[in-house]
Parts: structure tokens; C-alpha cells; sequence
């Protein structure tokens, strides 16, 4: 029999790298990146309504500081292959929390000719229902306005609720057009009411002074994104007043040594997982078939592992007796048979046996 193979050992060596990868964005500071083309995020399909689609979820309770950066770049090799791309997704906060977003750059193609229009666009909506238009057009990471010029629709999202639907589309190409890829990006953000005992510990701020429910950590202030997404004056404040301390894309202050040492210590319990399991693999493959007994011996395989715990008179393991004797055995050595050693006894006997009948 051909041993059977084990498709679970790369995949769950994929699935340890994707949790070192995640480890190490947590440790280096940096925002946790999904992508729209990722499978984890998007359900897409190259025609069909949205209805028809099931959304995945970001639950922002699963990345560090409730903040997540979701992007989208295609180069001109793979561009082809996204064209009327379709995604769906769904963005939830923690209990009791509201969850925003914010657009920080965009290059979302607008209708041909007028400019009036979206051919690219993604939409927001809220739990109850309350969405935005199609947004879409030219925005630089760099433009930190609220409202920018070249940008149809909103930059910026809330709900209340916690939870977002969000859908994104991309056009067809046209031959003549100038190959620009598509991007996108933008970050979600959990928010929460404010509480004075963790503002005055500086674990917490305000994102807007007209609301109490407005409170994000204090590690997302003055990282180069901008977090606060309301719609009042107060707009982008987490990147105000900085001083020139732009931690660009850290998403949180210094870690403590600790953490890095967790997440080392992590990274190499997971190797040395990989590399237990790899040797396991290669001692059952090499000595899984040394304890089968041989194949002249196949009717004394049940009695195997009684024959190797009885001992001989003579301090001889049964087993090696009863094997000894088998393979000294042959044909020629056997018996006569008891017709050939008493023929004249065979007839009456069978005789008697008829009689008896």
C-alpha cells in the first residue's frame, strides 16, 4: 500500500507564517494591513449584484488599538486581471463602541468625457440602513482637508452603531486611456465614549470636542493617519497640533520591551512547532514498518505482541522460538502421512464408520 499523503502539513505551515507576519506588525508599531483583493476580506465575483454576495467581516477587537488599514494597489502586469472586480465587506466595533473611516488616498477612475460620475467607486453604509453615494477620484495621501477637491462624495464615515457595509466596484478599461493603477486606502477605526479617569491617564483622547462619544486611543494621535472621521470642525484632529512628532504609520507610541520578547519567544515556539513536526513525519516514515512481522508470518500478526512479552524456557523470547522453527521447517521434513505408515488399518476403520450409519 502507497503511504498517504498530508496536504495539512504545508497548509498549516502557511497558516503559522500568516500568524508570525501578524505578530510581527503588532510588535513593530505598525498598522495591521488587509487588502481588498485578499480572499480574508472580500467575496468578489465578476458580475452579479451585491445581494447575491456573502460579506466577510473585519472585527476591529482583533487588531491592535480597534484599528485596521485596508488597501487596495494593482500595477499595470496585474491590473487586467481585477477589471469589474466586485467586493463586499462588513466592519464591526466592540460592544458599545461606533466605528469610522477615514479615506487617505485614492486614484478611483471617474466617468470619461463629463468627469460627472464614478467608472471605480466604493460606498458606505450603516446599520440602519443610511449610506453614502459613489465616491471616487483623486486624492493624496498627503491632503489631510476634509472635503478635497478632486474627490466626489465623502472622505469620511461613522456609525454610531459599530457596524459598516462597504462595497467596492471596479470598472472595465478602455484601450486608449492612460494606464494609472487603482488604489485605495483607508482605516477603520473604533471609537468609544470618553471617560476623564483615562483621559487624565493619557491612555485615551477626544476626537472631537462636540461629542463625549468620540474617545480613541492615544497611541493613534500624531501617527501620520488620520483616525477622527467626524463630520464637524474637529475633522482629522488626531493629526493636528503635532509639533513636527509625526510618527508616520507607527499606529501607537513605543511598546515595551516585554512585548517583543512575547512576540520573539512566539515566533520561535512556532518554528521549533514546524520543525517537531517535520521530524515526527520522517521517524514514522523510516520506522513505521520495522515492527511488521514478515510476510510468511502473516497469520501470527494478531498474536504479535503477545509472542514478544512470553519467554521460552530457555530465556529465549517466544516470538524468536515459534519464528526459528518455522523457517527451519520445510516441506521434505514433515511426516509421513497415517495411510502411508498403516494402510491395512485405513479400509476396516472406514468400514466400521459406514456400518455404524
Amino acid at each position: 500500500m502507497s503511504k498517504a499523503k498530508r496536504p495539512w502539513l504545508p497548509v498549516l505551515v502557511l497558516h503559522l507564517l500568516s500568524v508570525c507576519v501578524f505578530l510581527l506588525q503588532i510588535t513593530s508599531g505598525e498598522y495591521v494591513e488587509q487588502f481588498l483583493e485578499s480572499v480574508e476580506v472580500c467575496t468578489s465575483a465578476a458580475v452579479g449584484p451585491f445581494s447575491n454576495l456573502a460579506k466577510k467581516k473585519i472585527r476591529l477587537q482583533n487588531y491592535p488599538n480597534n484599528t485596521v488599514m485596508v488597501k487596495m494597489t494593482r500595477w499595470d502586469e496585474f491590473w487586467p486581471s481585477f477589471l469589474n472586480f466586485r467586493c463586499k465587506f462588513q466592519v464591526t466595533a466592540p460592544k458599545k463602541f461606533g466605528v469610522m473611516v477615514v479615506i487617505q488616498g485614492m486614484h478611483l477612475r471617474t466617468k470619461k468625457g463629463s468627469g460627472v460620475g464614478c467608472r471605480d467607486w466604493i460606498k458606505f453604509e450603516q446599520d440602519d440602513g443610511f449610506k453614502t453615494g459613489q465616491i471616487c477620484g483623486e486624492l493624496s495621501e498627503n491632503d489631510h482637508s476634509k472635503a478635497p477637491q478632486q474627490v466626489t462624495g465623502p472622505r469620511f464615515f461613522y456609525d454610531n452603531k459599530g457596524q459598516m457595509d462597504v462595497s467596492f466596484s471596479t470598472d472595465d478599461q478602455d484601450t486608449d486611456e492612460e494606464k494609472k493603477p487603482v488604489f485605495l486606502k483607508m482605516v477603520f477605526t473604533a471609537y468609544h465614549e470618553c471617560s476623564d479617569m483615562s483621559i487624565s491617564q493619557g491612555k485615551t483622547k477626544r476626537c472631537s470636542s462636540l461629542r463625549s462619544h468620540s474617545c480613541i486611543p492615544a497611541d493613534l494621535f500624531c501617527d501620520g493617519e488620520i483616525n477622527c472621521g467626524f463630520n464637524d470642525s474637529d475633522f482629522g484632529s488626531d493629526e493636528q497640533k503635532c509639533d513636527g512628532s509625526v510618527r508616520h504609520g507607527s499606529g501607537g507610541k513605543d511598546r515595551p520591551a516585554s512585548l517583543y520578547v512575547f512576540a520573539v519567544t512566539c515566533i520561535a515556539t512556532l518554528v521549533l512547532v514546524i520543525l517537531l513536526m517535520f521530524l515526527a513525519c520522517c521517524c514514522v516514515r523510516k520506522y513505521g514498518t520495522r515492527h511488521q512481522p514478515p510476510s510468511h508470518l502473516g497469520h501470527l500478526a494478531p498474536f504479535q505482541d503477545h509472542l514478544e512479552f512470553h519467554m521460552g524456557s530457555s530465556g529465549t523470547p517466544m516470538s524468536t522460538l515459534v519464528t526459528s522453527e518455522i523457517n527451519e521447517k520445510k516441506p521434505e521434513d514433515c511426516p509421513p502421512a497415517y495411510d502411508d505408515l498403516f494402510p491395512h488399518c485405513s479400509e476396516p476403520t472406514t468400514t466400521k464408520t459406514n456400518a455404524k450409519h
